[in-house]
């Protein structure tokens, strides 16, 4: 059953796969770790559920794993190279908030598991750092973000 879905399907996978890649080469090489992974996990597709979004998913996060491994994955550590292109304005509100943020970022486990996350690691993976579940970091998660936005709204 996966993989007459899996054949259907293929072209569109192609076309998802060339719209996160760059170039042709890594979008090939995308689509067969997709199908790889596509055909080893086919037994957990649950059929009630959208089979594009679980590919979508499956290659999501096999392009992020790709690039974290490489270092690709950009940090909000990095941004202050990418601001010196951006004009005047926009260059002091966003060292005002990577201030902000470095300053807060030691306040708590909840704003350390959003910087975690926006790094590009999984709920599951920052759980393993952390050594907590899986549902104990969507809460941090949860509750950094909006500590990080009432904090943000209380320095303006």
């Amino acid at each position: 059953m996966i993989e007459s879905l899996l054949l259907r399907n293929l072209a569109w996978i192609n076309g998802i796969a060339r719209a996160f890649c760059r170039n042709r080469m890594d979008a090939e090489d995308l689509v067969g770790d997709t199908v790889l992974k596509i055909l080893m996990y086919g037994g957990h597709y649950d059929e009630s559920k959208s089979f594009r979004l679980w590919v979508f998913v499956i290659m999501r996060n096999i392009l992020r794993n790709k690039r974290r491994n490489l270092g690709i994955v950009e940090t909000y550590w990095s941004l202050p190279d990418v601001i010196d292109c951006c004009d005047l304005s926009k260059r002091s509100m966003a060292t005002e908030l990577i201030s902000l943020i470095e300053e807060y970022a030691g306040s708590g486990v909840g704003i350390k598991s959003v910087l975690l996350y926006a790094q590009g690691y999984s709920y599951k993976e920052i759980a393993d750092m952390m050594g907590v579940t899986v549902n104990i970091v969507k809460s941090r998660i949860l509750h950094g973000r909006r500590r990080i936005i009432q904090l943000l709204s209380l320095k303006r």
